[in-house]
């Protein structure tokens, strides 16, 4: 039996309910009010859904160790005002023609079977890696894993792991994402889907590329802005 969360806000009270929703695939998040939700302030996640030390010394073993002789292809730099290739994190990629033929280039130099992306946005990393030990990471799987992961709905444990100023934050921006799709029914169809990964980026979602992160070397940080 799957849960959602109902919430619902007023300028003076908030209350929450938990209503039994079998229909639904997920224990989805789903705010239903956002009357008196102001906007909170910029916040950093200390990343709690990360994989553990071991966990990740596991998984990194699957790959090169990321260092000072590996690097991203030039369609995926980072550079903070000429960026190769920007677009919204929200939407399906849509790669300019130009571009093209460097989708199915290796996302690194040397080629890599494994890679973890941080965002100071996000308590998750995007792990991405290949089906088979033959085949390494490209342009495009690096791309495509962003958004679907990104697509993801959040659960109740993890709505409920988060502060309340940061939840606020979050259901302000799941209402606003539903109510910039402009055909009714497709809008009833994103709510009832609930607060995703993305939510949690608020307006910050034009990819603008990857760089070593500063806090751990086998990461990549993705820029937003």
């Amino acid at each position: 039996m799957n849960h959602l969360l109902i919430i619902t806000s007023s300028p003076t009270r908030r209350s929450f309910q938990l209503s039994t929703i079998p229909s639904l695939p997920h224990d989805h998040v789903s705010p239903s009010s956002t009357s008196g939700i102001q906007h909170a302030t910029e916040l950093v996640f200390a990343s709690p859904y990360w994989p553990s030390p071991s966990q990740h010394q596991a998984r990194q073993a699957q790959s090169t160790s990321q260092s000072s002789s590996i690097h991203i292809h030039p369609l995926l730099s980072y550079f903070p005002y000429q960026s190769s290739l920007q677009y919204d994190v929200t939407m399906p990629p849509d790669i300019p023609t130009p571009y093209q033929l460097e989708l199915q280039s290796p996302a690194t130099e040397p080629p890599v079977f494994y890679m973890a992306l941080s965002s100071k946005l996000l308590p998750w990393l995007i792990e991405i890696s290949t089906s088979s030990s033959e085949r390494y990471i490209n342009v495009s799987d690096v791309l495509d894993t962003i958004y679907h992961e990104l697509q993801r709905p959040i659960t109740l444990a993890e709505y409920d792991a988060l502060g309340s100023v940061v939840r606020e934050r979050i259901n302000w921006a799941f209402i606003s994402r539903c109510a910039n799709i402009g055909d009714p029914s497709e809008q009833d169809k994103e709510r009832n889907k609930g607060v995703k990964r993305v939510d949690f980026l608020r307006d910050r979602n034009r990819f603008t590329g990857l760089s070593t992160s500063a806090v751990n070397s086998d990461y990549w940080e993705v820029h937003l802005r």
